[in-house]
């Protein structure tokens, strides 16, 4: 036969009772809060999964584009040493081109003065014609 437990004794442990069926709602309670945290989780993983996959694209985009922007570098200084070349070449040719102007200014000279040379000439012979008709 068991010994008969004082009243206190059965208030006592129906006062833990109460204080576990408590702790239990609670610990319930922050079960679910912490399963919908993990939820939460879990998604923003699956964002940053996809953030992630995004910013990997467009980093091969971006050095794609870095290579294309060498190359068109590259291009941009062959053609500068492609310009700079022909420069010196139509740098040259107007020096030649100022020489012919300048030996053809001079043969416009020569010319002129052979042309007045010519004229004298022809009035000479005018006058010595005249002067031969004249003796006649």
């Amino acid at each position: 036969m068991e010994a008969a437990q004082p009243m206190w004794a059965s208030d006592q442990v129906q006062h833990q009772l109460e204080e576990d069926e408590h702790q239990i709602e609670k610990d319930e309670h922050q079960m679910e809060k912490d399963e919908h945290q993990i939820e939460k989780d879990e998604h923003q993983v699956e964002e940053d999964e996809h953030q992630l996959e995004e910013d990997e694209h467009q980093v091969e985009e971006d050095e794609q584009q870095v290579e294309e922007d060498e190359h068109q570098v590259e291009e941009d200084e062959h053609q500068v040493v492609e310009d700079e070349h022909q420069v010196e070449e139509d740098e040259h040719q107007v020096e030649e081109d100022e020489h012919q102007v300048e030996e053809d200014e001079h043969q416009v000279e020569e010319d002129e003065h052979q042309v007045e040379e010519d004229e004298h000439q022809v009035e000479d012979e005018h006058q010595m014609e005249e002067n031969d008709h004249q003796v006649v």
